[in-house]
């Protein structure tokens, strides 16, 4: 997708400040992780990059990290949302 793009937890820190400060109601986030199976065990690991990215969030931002949805796809090895 245009204007979409991978970045490091410390770029994406940036980003979601500027986010906050225009009054952006929220963000969303994708990881890529190391690997896919049928029950997309990656979107528990506490190492994954969106885990990290959510933990860095509430750490840094006042008020960040307040709702999460998993899209399932991204871990799946069939890329169905759901297992």
């Amino acid at each position: 997708m245009p204007g979409v793009n991978q970045t490091s937890i410390d770029e994406m820190l940036r980003d979601a400040e500027a986010a906050a400060k225009a009054k952006v109601g929220g963000i969303i986030l994708f990881g890529v992780p190391e690997t896919k199976d049928a029950t997309g065990s990656s979107a528990w690991d506490e190492k994954g990059a969106v885990q990290l990215a959510v933990a860095a969030l509430k750490k840094e931002i006042s008020g960040a990290g307040r709702d999460y949805d998993v899209c399932m796809c991204e871990y799946t090895d069939h890329g169905h949302c759901g297992v």
